[in-house]
């Protein structure tokens, strides 16, 4: 990567961003880094940002990267409460659903 460029994690929910988290300039994301952005700066977040989450439910949907479907990864996500929304397998047949974001001034 270029010295001009950032790679971000980036947490959403559908009233917005919730975390936008830079990566440190050569780092490479593993599960460990992941698992870590989860507890120490997704959670909080969450707490800080949408309260009513925690105490309801927070579902996090994903794709099949490999980082992401890790035993640690899993054992983060339940240790935390959170639901799992799995990515469907190739082949499956699924409704088609269209999303469409709307950005309002505060």
């Amino acid at each position: 990567m270029s010295a001009n460029k950032v790679l971000y994690s980036f947490f959403w929910a559908q009233k917005g961003i919730i975390l936008k988290e830079p990566t440190p300039p050569g780092t490479t994301i593993t599960k460990t880094y992941y698992a870590n952005i989860l507890v120490n700066e997704f959670h909080p977040a969450i707490k800080k940002q949408r309260r009513g989450l925690i105490s309801t439910r927070v579902i996090l949907q994903y794709g099949n990267a490999p980082l992401q479907t890790s035993h640690l990864v899993f054992s983060t996500i339940y240790n935390l409460k959170y639901e799992l929304l799995r990515h469907p397998r190739e082949g499956t047949t699924m409704i088609k659903v269209h999303w469409r974001h709307q950005y309002s001034s505060v």
